[in-house]
């Protein structure tokens, strides 16, 4: 995609791993995975 692109008005996916990419509970009991847990 390109900036043109972006103003054109053109969709946009945008992605973000909150808590990480690998690592979950097992490497931390307090990494948040559930949506009620990254909102809160």
């Amino acid at each position: 995609m390109s900036y043109d692109d972006y103003r054109d008005g053109k969709p946009l996916i945008v992605t973000a791993a909150l808590t990480g990419g690998v690592h979950g509970k097992e490497a931390n009991p307090n990494v948040p995975e559930t949506p009620a847990e990254v909102a809160e």
